[in-house]
């Protein structure tokens, strides 16, 4: 039995300063999809595998949390590309250990060795506030040129642990049982700025389509483009990603490349797989 409700209840985990801008997005849902809406600050990410929340806007750091639950109870239908920005804010990666490592959770990483990639070192000046990535003590770095060589550190057990974008890493176990053998994924995280629109698991799929082709269409409506500007949005592109905790991967399924979105109008029938959503 659905526990969708009459009303399409919307929360937002993001700042305050951004209710209001998202309050005339929802209304301009709410008149796309002639279902009626209301918006909430979210208090609780439980809200969506309980049912009291069917759309949310959260952060990534949120998203990963909701898919760690084992209900799995929302997917993702957008992301907002941001005033001047020429492709998605998305990236995760998992920090990784040799199987045989003593290390079992990130907060466990005291005085290790690390292995630093060039791809993180660039990444090193973004800011983590608000991105829930714990603090790592390191007493020893050792820098490679690629991840592939970091990675390989890992296997000669030269160095304990080191971050690896999460689409290299899932390709490598997909593709490699003897490595996917050999190391261990402490944990998944982003430095993502990014918000994410998330829908709950409860919502039919014909309604779940209507407010992604809406978000999708949001650009196009003049009387709405100053309050995406207010919220720092150029427009939103499709994202749909389900994690498949056994196989360790991301399994994307997405209309298009981001670059294949130029003028941002939804082709929602074409559908292909990858794996991975960007990384370190």
């Amino acid at each position: 039995m659905s526990m969708q409700s009459p009303t399409l209840i919307f929360e937002t985990f993001l700042d305050p300063s951004y209710f209001k801008p998202y309050q005339y997005i929802v209304e301009y849902i709410e008149r796309s999809v002639r279902v009626p809406t209301l918006l909430l600050n979210g208090e609780a990410l439980e809200d969506f595998s309980a049912g009291s929340a069917d759309i949310g806007v959260v952060s990534a750091p949120h998203f990963l949390q909701l898919l760690s639950q084992p209900s799995r109870p929302v997917e993702a239908i957008a992301a907002p590309l941001f005033l001047g920005a020429r492709e998605l804010d998305l990236s995760f990666f998992d920090i990784i250990v040799h199987h045989d490592s003593p290390y079992h959770c990130v907060e466990e990483l005291y005085r290790c060795i690390w292995a630093c990639h060039a791809r993180a070192m660039r990444s090193a000046n973004r800011p983590l506030k608000r991105n829930d990535i714990p603090m790592i003590s390191i007493r020893e770095i050792k820098e490679t040129t690629t991840q592939a060589q970091a990675l390989r550190l890992i296997l000669k057990r030269e160095v304990d642990a080191t971050s690896i974008d999460s689409l290299l890493f899932n390709l490598v176990i997909h593709n490699s049982p003897n490595i996917a053998a050999r190391v261990r994924s402490l944990g998944c995280y982003s430095l993502s700025t990014s918000p994410i629109v998330v829908v709950a698991s409860h919502v039919s799929e014909q309604l779940k389509t209507q407010v992604q082709e809406a978000l999708l269409c949001a650009h196009h409506h003049a009387h709405l483009s100053p309050h995406l500007q207010d919220a720092q949005v150029e427009r939103f592109l499709p994202l749909t990603n389900i994690y498949n905790r056994r196989e360790h991967r991301w399994v994307c399924q997405a209309t298009h490349k981001q670059r294949a979105i130029a003028d941002g109008r939804p082709t929602l029938m074409k559908r292909v797989t990858t794996y991975g959503v960007g990384g370190l």
